[in-house]
């Protein structure tokens, strides 16, 4: 019989959580419950129960339980932002079109790669390609892609706990020219993003923005 790790349990309450059978503001079985459930040392679910806190997933209180975190997603010095609230904040219309998509493996993960065009007033705003795990991201299975993008579909449904993000300049691409209607001279915004839950990838985005595109945030 397989020792059950402390990894082992946070995927399952990980899993509970995805699935919506804990909700936000849900009171979780205590640790003894969960360590008979599991099979497993009450230490062991301390542990894991412990370190989903610390990553702002769930909420411990001494006497009042452990509830599934109201916005079960760390606040971070950059939020991740919706691109269809970005043009609309603006006064603008939103639309994007997904220009390819096919499933592929990252690091033996199952995924999905997918490539989508966000627009402005039907003009290019933002060329995404982005790789997301389906393990993670499993209702993306049964998800029409073309009635909400994967980047709004994420932040919504699935919580992380930490990630990364960088911002560069580099050339366009032959695709990017066209895309974007720009020269071969042109540099272009590219900001690069992975998100995690607890050890987990995500998501792994590149976005980029035509010249002249500013990105502003409050610290």
């Amino acid at each position: 019989m397989n020792r059950v790790t402390y990894q082992d349990i946070q995927r399952d309450v990980l899993d509970r959580i995805k699935s919506r059978e804990w909700e936000p503001g849900d009171l979780i079985p205590n640790e003894e419950t969960l360590a008979d459930t599991l099979g497993c040392a009450r230490a062991t679910v301390n542990r894991a129960l412990r370190e989903l806190a610390q990553a702002g997933i769930i909420d411990r209180k001494r006497k009042g339980g452990t509830r599934v975190s109201i916005s079960p997603i760390r606040k971070a010095l950059f939020d991740i932002p919706i691109i269809r609230k970005e043009i609309e904040n603006k006064g603008n219309k939103y639309s994007f079109e997904i220009l390819s998509e096919k499933k592929t493996r990252l690091n033996k993960i199952d995924g999905l790669s997918v490539e989508t065009t966000h627009k402005s007033n039907d003009v290019p705003y933002a060329f995404e390609q982005r790789w997301v795990s389906l393990k993670i991201a499993s209702g993306l299975k049964k998800l029409d892609l073309k009635t909400i993008s994967i980047n709004e579909w994420l932040v919504a449904n699935i919580p992380i706990s930490t990630g990364t993000i960088s911002f560069c300049a580099e050339s366009a691409s032959e695709k990017e020219r066209k895309l974007f209607n720009i020269s071969s001279n042109n540099a272009l915004l590219i900001v690069n993003r992975e998100t995690f839950i607890t050890e987990d990838l995500v998501t792994k985005v590149r976005l980029s923005y035509p010249p002249g595109h500013k990105i502003k945030t409050i610290l």
